[in-house]
C-alpha cells in the first residue's frame, strides 16, 4: 500500500512540476506580479484536527511535530476525498512568504477515513474490572466517561455490551447489567414479611416476586 501511495505521489508531483514549468514559460509579467512569491514546496502527513465547512479555508493538521495550518482553496486537488476531521492526509503545499498561513495546499491525499466502525454487540460475564478496562466474556473492553452503564455492575454479573473499535481497542458505548439469577431447591424454614429462609439461604421477597402455589413452612420450594 505504501508503494502505491509513493508511486501516486511521484506521478502527481511530477505532473505538478511540468504544469508549473509550463505556466512559468507561458506566463506574462502581470500574472507573475499578481501571485504571491513561492520559496519552495513541502510534503507532510497528519490528522485533520479542524477544517471549515465545505473544505475551503484554513485547515489545522496535527503532525508529529505539532499542529500545522494550511490554506485550502478551490484549486486544491483533494484525492480520495472529501476529507473530514479525524482523517489522515498527505499534503503537498507551497511555502509562501508574507502570507498567513504560510502553507498553501496544492494536493491533499486522503489516506485513511475516520468513518466509525460498525457497532459490536455481545453478552458475557464480567470477569474483571481493572480501572477503565473490563474483561467481559473473553473480550477486553475500554470503559470511558461516555459509556452508558445501566445497572450496578459487579464481577460475576451478566452484561450486554455495545461497543465499537477505535485505534485497535474495543470501546464500550453501552453496558447493560442483567440481574444475576440463581436457581436452587430447598425446604422453606421460615416465612417473614419480606425475607424467607429456604434451604438455609435468606431470600428477599418483594411485590414483584411471582409465587406459585401455597407456600408453608416445611414445604419444598424451588
Amino acid at each position: 500500500m505504501r508503494k502505491i501511495y509513493r508511486y501516486l505521489m511521484a506521478l502527481l508531483v511530477a505532473s505538478l512540476v511540468i504544469v508549473t514549468l509550463t505556466a512559468g514559460l507561458a506566463g506574462n509579467a502581470q500574472a507573475a506580479t499578481a501571485d504571491p512569491p513561492i520559496t519552495h514546496r513541502v510534503r507532510f502527513s497528519g490528522v485533520v484536527k479542524a477544517m471549515p465547512e465545505g473544505g475551503v479555508g484554513t485547515w489545522t493538521i496535527t503532525t508529529r511535530r505539532g499542529d500545522v495550518q494550511v490554506e485550502v482553496t478551490a484549486d486544491t486537488r483533494v484525492i480520495r476525498g472529501p476529507a473530514a476531521v479525524g482523517d489522515t492526509v498527505l499534503v503537498v503545499a507551497q511555502v509562501r512568504s508574507n502570507e498567513e498561513p504560510a502553507l498553501l495546499a496544492e494536493i491533499i491525499l486522503v489516506r485513511h477515513t475516520s468513518t466509525p466502525s460498525p457497532e459490536v454487540v455481545f453478552r458475557g460475564v464480567i470477569r474483571a474490572m481493572d480501572g477503565n478496562v473490563w474483561t467481559i466474556g473473553h473480550a477486553r473492553v475500554v470503559v470511558t466517561q461516555d459509556t452508558l452503564i445501566e445497572g450496578n455492575p459487579h464481577v460475576g454479573d451478566m452484561a450486554e455490551v455495545h461497543a465499537v473499535y477505535r485505534n485497535g481497542q474495543l470501546v464500550a458505548t453501552r453496558i447493560r447489567v442483567r440481574p444475576h439469577q440463581v436457581e436452587f431447591r430447598g425446604v422453606i424454614e421460615s416465612i417473614g414479611d419480606s425475607t424467607w429462609t429456604v434451604g438455609g439461604r435468606e431470600v428477599t421477597v418483594t411485590e414483584k416476586t411471582t409465587i406459585i402455589g401455597d407456600p408453608q413452612v416445611g414445604a419444598m420450594a424451588e
